[in-house]
């Protein structure tokens, strides 16, 4: 334990590092969904194996659980993760965030020999409050693999939750958001329909939003409508 907590002690250690991952308080809306993108220290990596990336996504179920935050879509990339999220309550996201980080980071550092932070002082975060942008998102989110050449096609992509949207994989730590929902009146609907919308490759302008996303304003959740807006 002390060879990769360094100098400092382990309870000293814990508790900066929790007071820089919630440094950044984003988002403390109920029901307002949320992508978040976490990146490592410097565009380092925070995964070197499939053990390292089985245990990121575990310690993602278990802080949702926790703080009761649904997880609507996730990919794990080699230097950062993506996840679509959204929290129940005030202050929710942050905590999960905060477990996240840290227990990561001690089992990386355990692991590797390293010491430090993992991660970039503030992560990545921005509220989905438009339902067009919301699915632009969650295309982005399930094909980001794929788009960045770690598979060959999205089917193959083991770490994200396109094969969940798309082929209807089970995973029950995954939570349908209801505009998902709203592609079809039945799974197989839904699946057919999200796969026709991810055969069409996102435009140039679609990814430089996700990228440099617009201040939200409202929560992406649906109204009344069978269609959402914007894509009629």
């Amino acid at each position: 334990m002390r060879r990769f907590v360094g100098s400092l002690g382990e309870n000293e250690f814990c508790s900066g590092l929790s007071k820089l991952m919630t440094r950044r308080t984003l988002f403390n809306v109920p029901d307002l969904s949320v992508h978040v993108f976490p990146r490592g220290i410097n565009g380092g990596v925070i995964v070197r194996d499939e053990a390292d990336q089985e245990h990121l996504r575990r310690v993602i179920i278990r802080a949702a659980r926790r703080h009761a935050v649904e997880i609507n879509a996730y990919a794990l990339m080699t230097t950062h993760y993506h996840l679509i999220v959204t929290p129940p309550s005030r202050g929710a996201l942050a905590k999960s965030m905060q477990e996240i980080g840290v227990r990561h980071t001690l089992y990386f550092n355990r692991k590797h020999g390293r010491t430090g932070t993992l991660w970039n002082e503030r992560y990545g975060a921005v509220a989905l409050s438009d339902e067009r942008y919301w699915y632009t998102c969650l295309r982005y989110v399930d094909l980001n693999p794929f788009r960045a050449h770690i598979v060959d096609s999205p089917e193959n992509a083991r770490w994200c939750s396109y094969r969940f949207h798309a082929l209807g994989e089970a995973a029950d730590w995954l939570t349908p958001h209801p505009l998902y929902l709203r592609l079809g009146a039945t799974p197989k609907g839904r699946q057919e329909a999200y796969r026709a919308i991810c055969a069409t490759p996102l435009t140039d302008e679609e990814i430089d939003q996700q990228r440099h996303p617009p201040r939200a304003a409202v929560p992406a959740r649906p109204d009344d409508g069978s269609t959402p807006k914007g894509w009629s």
